[in-house]
C-alpha cells in the first residue's frame, strides 16, 4: 500500500506551491482549491477502504498503516466543512430562494443518485449469491444500513441538508442579515448535536455515522466570520500563534480521543482547522486531484462494487493487483455514472 500512497504524496507535492500574498484570501477556499483537497481525500478514502479487503502487513506498509490509523475519520471532515461553507455562501447570495431550491436542487437529486447506486449493489448481491432480505433492501434505500456500499455518508449529508433548510428558513424571518446568519448557524449547531445524540442512542448507529458531523456547522460559522478571520490571520505572528494553539489542542485531543466521544469531536474539529491552515499557505493545483475531487461522490457510492466482486473472485489474494483493478474499475464506473446522471439532470454539469 505504501507504493500507492507514495504516488498520491508525489502528486500532491508536485502540484503544491506557496500562495502569493495577494491571492490567498480568495484562493484557499475557492472551488478550485477545495476540489483539489477533496481529490486528495477521495484517493486516501479509496486506499483505506481497499485495505480492509486485503492483508496489509508488509514492512513497507507500516508507515501507511500508521498514517491511516492516525487519520481515521478525519479523511471526510473537509467534505462536510466545504459543504457547510458552500451552502452558507449560496444562502448569502440567494436567501430564501436558495432554501426553497434545496429539495429540488440538492436533496432529491442526491437521493436519486444514491438510489441508483443501491440498485447496482442489489444486482451485485444477486450475482454474488448473497441475497438481502426485503427489510434489508428497504433500509438500504433509506441509507440506514449497508449492503456493500458506503451508505452512511449520503444519509448524513441528506440529514444535514434538511436541517440546514429548516434552520435558515426560520432565521430568514429576522430582518438583520448578520443576526439571521448567526441565528441560523446557532440553530443548525444545536440540531447537529441533537442529530448526533439520536444517532448514538435510539439509533445505535456506528460511530462513523456521526463522529465528524460537527464539521458541517463549523463550515457555516467559518463562512459568517471568514473576513474577520482572514484579517486576523494576515499577520504572520498571529497566524503562527493560531497554528500553535490549534496544534496543542489537536495533540492533546488525539492522545485522549478514545476516552470520550466529545474529546474525539474536539479532535475532528481541530483537524479540520489544521487542514484549513495548510490550505491558507499552500496552493494545490492538479488536474488529477481536481478530477478526483469532482468524482468524489460516485467514487464513494460505487467503489464497493469492485471491492466485493473482486474479493468474490479471490483477486484479493494478490493485494497490489486487487487495489489496481479496484481503482481502475471504480474510476470507470464512476465516470459512466456521472455521465448518466448528468444526462438525466441529477448531477450538475
Amino acid at each position: 500500500m505504501i507504493l500507492y500512497f507514495s504516488k498520491i504524496l508525489i502528486i500532491v507535492l508536485l502540484s503544491s506551491s506557496f500562495w502569493p500574498k495577494d491571492q490567498w484570501t480568495n484562493g484557499y477556499i475557492s472551488m478550485e482549491q477545495s476540489n483539489n483537497v477533496k481529490g486528495i481525500f477521495t484517493l486516501l478514502i479509496f486506499l483505506g477502504h481497499s485495505a480492509s479487503f486485503i492483508e496489509v502487513n508488509g514492512l513497507l506498509d507500516t508507515p501507511y498503516l500508521m498514517i491511516i490509523s492516525h487519520l481515521e475519520q478525519a479523511v471526510v471532515v473537509m467534505y462536510l466543512f466545504y459543504s457547510g461553507y458552500g451552502m452558507t455562501e449560496s444562502y448569502k447570495k440567494r436567501k430564501t430562494d436558495y432554501i426553497r431550491s434545496l429539495p429540488s436542487k440538492r436533496i432529491v437529486p442526491l437521493f436519486f443518485n444514491f438510489t441508483l447506486s443501491i440498485v447496482l449493489h442489489i444486482i451485485m448481491c444477486f450475482y454474488l449469491g448473497v441475497l438481502p432480505s426485503v427489510s434489508q433492501i428497504i433500509l438500504s434505500f433509506l441509507g440506514w444500513i449497508s449492503i456493500g456500499n458506503y451508505n452512511w455518508f449520503v444519509f448524513v449529508i441528506i440529514s444535514l441538508y434538511i436541517l440546514f433548510g429548516l434552520s435558515f428558513a426560520f432565521s430568514s424571518k429576522i430582518q438583520s442579515e448578520i443576526k439571521a446568519l448567526k441565528t441560523g448557524a446557532l440553530i443548525m449547531t444545536v440540531l447537529s448535536v441533537a442529530l448526533i445524540l439520536l444517532f448514538r442512542f435510539p439509533g445505535k448507529r456506528p460511530t462513523y455515522f456521526y463522529d465528524t458531523l460537527l464539521t458541517f456547522p463549523l463550515g457555516i460559522w467559518f463562512s459568517i466570520y471568514k473576513e474577520k478571520i482572514d484579517t486576523y490571520l494576515s499577520s504572520r505572528l498571529r497566524f503562527l500563534g493560531a497554528v500553535v494553539v490549534c496544534l496543542l489542542i489537536y495533540i492533546n485531543a488525539f492522545m485522549f480521543r478514545d476516552m470520550s466521544f466529545w474529546i474525539y469531536e474536539i479532535w475532528t474539529v481541530s483537524a479540520t482547522i489544521i487542514f484549513l491552515f495548510i490550505t491558507m499557505k499552500i496552493k494545490i493545483s492538479s488536474r488529477i486531484l481536481t478530477f478526483f475531487g469532482k468524482l468524489a461522490l460516485p467514487m464513494l457510492l460505487l467503489q464497493g462494487l469492485p471491492f466485493n466482486i473482486l474479493s468474490h473472485l479471490k483477486v484479493n489474494d494478490y493485494p497490489y493487483l486487487f487495489v489496481f483493478l479496484s481503482f481502475v474499475i471504480s474510476v470507470l464506473i464512476s465516470v459512466l455514472f456521472n455521465k448518466f446522471t448528468k444526462l438525466i439532470g441529477t448531477t450538475k454539469k
